[in-house]
């Protein structure tokens, strides 16, 4: 399931940045001419194989950062579906909203970054204070009720399941011992 969304997101993400073409004539995103955008194109790709195209190029090894991203991005992409699969959509959340933090400060330390280091000004300090507040207030204001409310029903749904009265499933229930031990024990009329 990981590999199948995971496929299909690609598949999307490839056929929405052809779709954002027309973006890249704009000035401040390059102003590259539609017309010479297949050029460009092509030459990317000349240069992903080590072959220098333009005055100036050096495209002799290219392919590794392009190939070592890609491997760091798949790998990224799977782990998200995990933490989603094997988690929950409110950690995938907690996730992301600690990444940003932490993606800002890696970005202003000189060992990660060297000379493209990037300064620790007050804008970074407002910015990272509005994310975290915004979290905050998520956490504290709904998030916590619906999950109790979830986690009630899943409860009041596995008693009925394993002994209520009038259950017709409740002498088939067959359970690993480690959620058997979870269940709190009733005692029966």
């Amino acid at each position: 399931v990981v590999f199948y969304l995971g496929w299909w997101v690609a598949c999307f993400q490839l056929a929405s940045s052809f779709l954002f073409l027309p973006i890249f004539t704009l000035p401040m995103f390059g102003g590259v001419p539609f017309r010479e955008m297949p050029q460009q194109m092509y030459n990317g790709w000349r240069c992903f194989l080590g072959i220098n195209s333009l005055v100036g190029d050096n495209c002799a090894y290219t392919w590794i950062p392009t190939l070592v991203y890609v491997a760091i991005n798949f790998i990224y992409n799977v782990f998200i579906l995990l933490v989603t699969k094997h988690g929950s959509a409110t950690l995938f959340c907690m996730a992301f909203a600690i990444r940003l933090p932490l993606t800002q400060i890696a970005y202003c330390i000189h060992f990660i970054m060297m000379e493209y280091t990037e300064p620790f000004t007050i804008f970074s300090v407002v910015a990272l204070a509005v994310v975290l507040i915004g979290f905050g207030l998520y956490s504290y204001t709904g998030a916590d009720k619906e999950d109790q409310g979830v986690a009630s029903e899943a409860a009041s749904e596995r008693a009925v399941f394993l002994g209520a009265p009038n259950s017709s499933m409740a002498s088939q229930a067959v359970l690993p011992t480690s959620v058997v031990e979870t269940i709190p024990i009733r005692s029966r009329p």
